[in-house]
């Protein structure tokens, strides 16, 4: 799911709830990805998540769920083999072990596959912050029926994270309607 900000277009994981990760005041990782660092994937900190290398995993299975796959590398995991003389189908386990050390000198491994190191970068952003913000209001438009708060409960976590009044008008708008 896509989103513009500034215009710039950011990406979000699928995995961790935005709206809850905002409830908690959780942070959010802001990777960037090759070598200009163009492709930008937001992975909310939320409950449940175990810190940076999921919020990874998260990342990399929207590069290739996007069919993003030139930033992945398989090539340079075979050269590691090839250059320690080892045919990459018939390792055995120390033989893998030497051919992941040597290819993770430059590649950085995930669920979804290798990814050049020097080409993915993160930070950690905390709210207040237009972006983290954003991020939220693009997840709830997304997800509205996932919502169980009031509208003003609503207002109010978007207010605390940095949501333009704009913004939060648009999250709101997307709710369905209270019960009265």
């Amino acid at each position: 799911m896509g989103f513009k900000y500034d215009g710039k277009l950011y990406h979000l994981t699928d995995g961790p709830n935005a709206y809850e990760a905002a409830k908690d005041g959780g942070s959010v990782y802001f990777f960037t990805f090759g070598a200009y660092g163009d492709t930008v994937i937001l992975s909310y900190a939320s409950a449940g998540y175990g810190g940076i290398g999921d919020a990874l995993e998260e990342a990399a299975a929207v590069l290739k769920d996007e069919g993003w796959v030139g930033h992945f590398s398989e090539p340079e995991y075979a050269e590691a083999a090839q250059e320690l003389g080892l045919d990459v189908e018939d390792l055995d386990d120390d033989q893998e072990n030497a051919v992941r050390e040597a290819a993770e000198a430059d590649l950085t491994y995930t669920e979804s596959g290798w990814i050049l190191s020097y080409e993915w970068g993160v930070n950690d952003v905390r709210p207040p912050d237009g972006l983290y913000a954003a991020g939220v209001v693009h997840w709830i438009k997304e997800h509205p029926d996932w919502i169980d708060d009031s509208d003003d409960e609503v207002a109010a976590v978007l207010a605390q994270v940095g949501a333009t009044d704009k913004q939060i008008k648009a999250a709101l708008a997307a709710l369905p309607p209270e019960d009265d």
